[in-house]
């Protein structure tokens, strides 16, 4: 789990602190970026948080959780008054 102290986003690479240094890894993504998340919400309008970095067969998967200030919808109404 990486939060702001331990995670560093730039343009086309991240940097994650490790037990003895940081590590530098390049962003993979798909050719055409067009229609995937990555092109949704790798923007200046949403804020990259935290993150959480998972190996599967031998590959690392960075999460990176994004978010941004909206202003609620007046005729949609939630349970609580809070929307998530």
């Amino acid at each position: 789990m990486y939060n702001g102290r331990t995670i560093t986003y730039n343009d086309d690479h991240v940097s994650l602190s490790a037990t003895d240094k940081r590590v530098t890894a390049e962003y993979v993504t798909s050719v055409n970026d067009e229609g995937t998340p990555f092109e949704d919400y790798w923007t200046d309008e949403w804020e990259k948080a935290e993150a959480t970095l998972h190996k599967r067969d031998g590959t690392c998967y960075l999460h990176v959780a994004v978010k941004k200030d909206v202003d609620p919808s007046c005729d949609e109404e939630s349970e609580n008054g809070v929307v998530l």
